[in-house]
């Protein structure tokens, strides 16, 4: 166990790396504005991925991990055929149905342009391969790979991406110094990170013949889960879109990402242990399952916090790696770090919940949070420009993990270390 998630960690710490640096070559290519028009349209693009995946990336784990791992997996077929050939349809379907309308003049409404309006109705087409990664990292997660599957959902796009700017300076080809160019490599690159998930994905198990219909219905929850964070992650900059402008939309963005380099910790733990929880539920291991959960909030803690410390304090030298105009970001940053402490502090139990079949009361959770998120933005930003977004973002992200610990606690019988009595602990 401690092998798997040292593996997974340096792998998403690895994927992290890549990621940075390729937002950080953006931004010194694109400036503030570009980059601001860039992470908007990927906004956009991320909704339809959301959508497409249909939250199969998460049920595919909990209905065939446990034939995976008792050696049954003709028993698995049906949900990983199922788990690649509905995303594939769906998120296909959202993106020419996008275009269509980022090209009929709504784009150009939204954006102020006709040129941006372009570079939206090229992004939209990294929704499908961007649901086919998460898919197939679901896939990988079931089959007992976390590492594996932690490069294909986060280290792949990157690399590709990285690997098409370093080829297109190094053959003396036109610098994709503009968002639409720029647009064109990252769909690239998603296309190729999702043909490398589906190979590595254990492909004698899909039989497109064969779909299960019962968990496309334990999907339902997750997908409106899935929506509802979405509306969380992206509420804040869209706000700082629709009250600002495109500047203040890419130092948003740039501050955002750095605070998002904690969340690979979480992703690392909970890539590990949504198998464990979904295998000691199914069990029927209360004892275990706790024990898990303790494991995962401990790891959570003792590398987060140092973590948010250390950001914290070079916030101002961390930003100017994007560009020297980025340093001006520092404050929300440090905004968004506020929240992060309380995520790290209680988030394993949102991927508990999923694993443990309370798909719908994560649903609930993730209403509430997601109409607070979108209340805050609406009310904070106009006030405050990109400081209330920030503000807006972190007590959601806090207010989130509490309702989800909440929810463990009441549903699944698993709390967390400082709210269990005296002689509970273990």
């Amino acid at each position: 166990m401690l092998l798997r998630f040292a593996a997974t960690l340096g792998v998403r710490g690895g994927a992290a790396a890549a990621s940075f640096l390729m937002h950080m070559l953006i931004a010194n290519l694109l400036g503030a504005e570009g980059v601001g028009l860039f992470a908007l349209t990927l906004v956009a693009a991320q909704g339809l991925a959301d959508l497409g995946r249909f939250g199969l990336n998460q049920t595919v784990v909990r209905h065939a991990a446990p034939h995976l791992a008792s050696g049954a997996p003709e028993a698995a077929r049906p949900y990983i055929a199922t788990a690649f050939t509905v995303p594939l349809c769906l998120a296909g379907a959202a993106a020419a149905l996008a275009c269509g309308l980022s090209l009929s003049g709504l784009g150009a409404l939204w954006l102020g342009s006709s040129a941006h309006a372009g570079v939206l109705a090229a992004m939209v087409w990294s929704a499908p391969p961007l649901a086919l990664m998460m898919v197939a990292g679901g896939v990988l997660q079931a089959s007992g790979r976390p590492a594996v599957a932690s490069f294909v959902e986060a280290g792949a796009l990157p690399l590709g991406l990285l690997a098409l700017l370093g080829t297109s300076l190094l053959a003396g080809a036109p610098r994709l110094d503009d968002p639409l160019s720029m647009t064109l490599a990252y769909v690239a690159a998603a296309g190729g990170a999702a043909l490398l998930g589906a190979a590595l994905a254990p492909a004698r198990l899909m039989d497109p013949r064969r779909a299960d219909g019962p968990m496309l219905r334990a999907s339902h929850p997750i997908l409106t889960a899935h929506l509802l964070g979405y509306a969380m992650r992206s509420a804040p900059l869209l706000a700082v879109g629709l009250f600002g402008t495109l500047e203040e939309a890419g130092l948003f963005s740039v501050a955002w990402r750095a605070a998002m380099l904690l969340t690979i910790l979480l992703t690392a733990i909970n890539t590990v242990m949504a198998r464990q929880f979904a295998v000691a539920w199914g069990d029927g291991d209360a004892a275990r399952l706790q024990r898990e959960f303790d494991l995962s909030l401990k790891a959570l803690l003792g590398l987060g916090l140092p973590a948010v410390a250390v950001l914290g304090l070079a916030a101002g030298p961390a930003l100017s790696l994007f560009g020297a105009e980025f340093a001006e970001a520092r404050g929300l940053l440090w905004a968004l770090l506020a929240g992060q402490i309380g995520n790290l502090a209680t988030a394993s139990g949102g991927s508990l919940l999923m694993m443990t079949g309370h798909e719908r009361a994560l649903r609930w959770n993730m209403a509430v949070c997601a109409a607070a998120t979108v209340a805050l933005s609406l009310a904070l930003t106009p006030i405050w420009g990109a400081a209330g977004a920030a503000a807006a973002a972190s007590l959601s992200l806090t207010l989130q993990g509490a309702l989800a610990a909440w929810q463990a606690a009441r549903l699944a019988g698993v709390r967390l270390l400082w709210l269990r009595g005296p002689g509970a602990a273990g």
